[in-house]
């Protein structure tokens, strides 16, 4: 192919055509690339920031409802899937020992069939600071999900409120 390369003659138009070419096609390149690289984090970052704000607004909903002598799980429940709806976010309610008390996904009866959520990473920052957030893989609906949660206090801990959002667009 080399000995072909070298005996074709091109016109000064045809090179300079060839190497711009060449040029866009490394530039395109480049752009992809960068991207690519760089879009995905970015956009996990801003999910984050929604989240946050999210969280502690869902947290006002339940607030009350936490705060009595006995919370009312069917109502916690049905409020959960009554959000979810509205703002396409997975709402999880938990109380402060960590059993689940409502669950956008499940339904009122499957809460009971439901691992205790106390030990969960974004749970447990929250406890410590306040909010705490997390990214890992979901084996109830099967997708990579970011997750944040936001104690209710009265005087102690009344519950926890988690929201998170599926993170399959990003990753295609």
């Amino acid at each position: 192919l080399s000995c072909c390369a070298r005996n074709l003659k091109l016109s000064l138009p045809s090179k300079c055509f060839l190497g711009l070419v060449i040029l866009f096609t490394d530039l395109l390149l480049v752009v992809y690339l960068a991207i690519r690289l760089t879009l995905p984090p970015y956009l996990v970052r801003q999910i984050d920031v929604d989240l946050r704000r999210d969280a502690v607004v869902v947290r006002e909903v339940f607030e009350s409802q936490l705060k009595t002598e006995r919370p009312d799980a069917v109502e916690i429940n049905r409020l959960s899937h009554d959000l979810a709806k509205k703002t396409g976010l997975r709402i999880t309610v938990i109380g402060p020992g960590g059993t689940v008390i409502g669950e956008s996904d499940k339904p009122e009866s499957d809460l009971k069939n439901i691992e205790n959520h106390l030990q969960r990473p974004e749970v447990q920052q929250a406890l410590r600071e306040d909010i705490g957030s997390a990214t890992r893989h979901s084996d109830t609906i099967g997708v990579d999900l970011l997750y944040v949660a936001v104690p209710v206090r009265d005087d102690k801990l009344v519950g926890i409120v988690r929201v998170a959002m599926p993170l399959v667009a990003i990753q295609r």
